[in-house]
């Protein structure tokens, strides 16, 4: 049986949500969750800033633990609150402006989102930091390191 949500009066419901919520603060940064692949389209042009398909998550983390031995163990550990690693998206410091992000010692630089830009850790060309840049950066979580 199909959940409600995933049906298409469902997927109206929240397309109605969503532009309802534009109208009142268009400001407000909007996260929708979607579980049916042709529906990303229409939540996105409703004014979804983002939106996740925990099934497609799945997904992909299945494909991969097909082929491979640790991707999937890796990847669940990111997304973990209490995992061993973690995710951290930030502003670039005063600081850091024009350093190479190798040189950041905290943390594993892996992508610079330069505006719309997306910048990955192997354009070495492009991989300096500048004013206005956000870092994600994988780090260790000394929380979860010190519970096992």
């Amino acid at each position: 049986m199909r959940e409600p949500w995933s049906s298409a009066r469902g997927v109206t419901i929240r397309r109605l949500i969503v532009l309802t919520v534009r109208n009142v603060n268009p400001r407000v940064k909007i996260v929708a969750s979607v579980n049916e692949e042709e529906n990303f389209k229409l939540i996105r042009q409703a004014g979804a800033h983002i939106v996740v398909s925990p099934s497609r998550v799945g997904g992909y983390l299945l494909a991969d633990a097909v082929s491979t031995s640790h991707v999937a163990d890796y990847v669940l550990d990111l997304l973990t609150a209490g995992g061993r690693v973690r995710l951290i998206e930030r502003a670039a410091r005063p600081e850091e402006i024009g350093m190479n992000p190798q040189q950041i010692h905290e943390a594993l630089v892996v992508r610079i989102y330069r505006g719309e830009d997306k910048i990955g850790y192997w354009e070495s060309d492009r991989f300096t930091i500048q004013a206005g840049d956000v870092l994600l950066m994988i780090a260790h979580h000394p929380a979860a390191a010190a519970g096992g």
